[in-house]
């Protein structure tokens, strides 16, 4: 019986989308190396023409999954609600999170602090934040800032391109230029 399964290969072209209007597009990602025990949080800001405002790494702790995924979300939304971005969307690789702030699932305990301040922001800041749901792969440059943070001490904030790591100068670069990823998927099916 084992015999008769096959793996299939699906595969999507996932290709980075201009923000709308005069919105502003943050992407965020939590990232945690389980044999180094190591924790960071990455993101990048960037305008309708998708040239870079900032970008971040800052390690952090490890918790869960979600609660990195969380907290690196607030990072960022609190960092642009500081300096009055409006219009801003938000965009995270994981679906559960983009719920919680959403208002579409309960968060858990853990987390709950951290999804109530984003929340908060949100609404009493007023600057039209929008958050949603993006395949990892369309956040690379987030998830390689998230892995660089991994490998520093402080929080370090970037301005320029220029000072962006090389692995991350590559990813900003093909985004820009339009290159598409892909997202490939194997799953076992019976034939």
């Amino acid at each position: 019986m084992v015999e008769n399964f096959k793996t299939l290969i699906t595969s999507k072209m996932i290709k980075w989308i201009k923000s709308s209007g005069t919105t502003w597009k943050l992407y965020t990602d939590g990232s945690y190396i389980k044999n180094q025990d190591k924790a960071g949080a990455g993101g990048i800001l960037r305008n309708k023409i998708m040239s870079m405002i900032l970008a971040f790494s800052y390690p952090t702790q490890f918790c869960t999954n979600n609660y990195s995924e969380a907290q690196v979300a607030l990072i960022g939304i609190s960092w642009c609600s500081n300096q009055w971005f409006e219009a801003l969307e938000v965009e995270l690789d994981s679906t559960i999170v983009v719920q919680m702030i959403n208002g579409i699932c309960k968060p858990h305990w853990r987390i709950l602090g951290i999804i109530d301040e984003i929340k908060f922001l949100i609404k009493h800041k007023n600057i039209g934040v929008i958050v949603k749901y993006c395949y990892r792969e369309a956040s690379e440059v987030a998830d390689a800032l998230a892995k660089y943070a991994t490998q520093i001490q402080d929080p370090k904030i970037i301005l320029q391109e220029v000072d962006l790591p090389e692995v991350t100068k590559g990813l900003l670069r093909m985004n820009k230029l339009n290159f598409s990823t892909f997202r490939r998927r194997a799953k076992k099916t019976n034939t």
